[in-house]
């Protein structure tokens, strides 16, 4: 019973409140903001889509935004039937700055 906050359903549906050491994503200087390319919707898939935008805005994993960047969204057929909503990051993640980290490759580290 020590644990049960950590499982709880109702905590692993939100996300937490934004803390000092959250991360920025940075840009790489003199780029211009990506257009994402609008993907035609079946019905079903655009029904799917308004569910999956108030769902996740009520649940605070997104949030309304005026940014100029935008990205595709579509779906994906899942091998159950449902659909698997995919944005497509793309155009975002080529002009995003890459900071390289020195993390120990542990089977390197413990082979030696």
């Amino acid at each position: 019973m020590d644990f049960m906050e950590v499982f709880s359903e109702e905590r692993a549906a939100r996300l937490p409140s934004h803390q000092v050491w959250d991360c920025a994503i940075d840009l790489l200087p003199n780029t211009s903001l990506p257009k994402g390319r609008i993907y035609p919707l079946s019905l079903p898939e655009s029904k799917a889509m308004e569910e999956y935008i108030e769902t996740a805005l009520a649940a605070g994993h997104i949030r309304p935004s005026t940014s100029p960047a935008a990205a595709g969204f579509f779906f994906i057929s899942k091998r159950d039937g449902g659909l698997r909503p995919y944005i497509d990051y793309r155009g975002l993640n080529a002009i995003t700055v890459r900071y390289p980290y020195s993390l120990p490759l542990y089977p390197l580290h413990w082979s030696s």
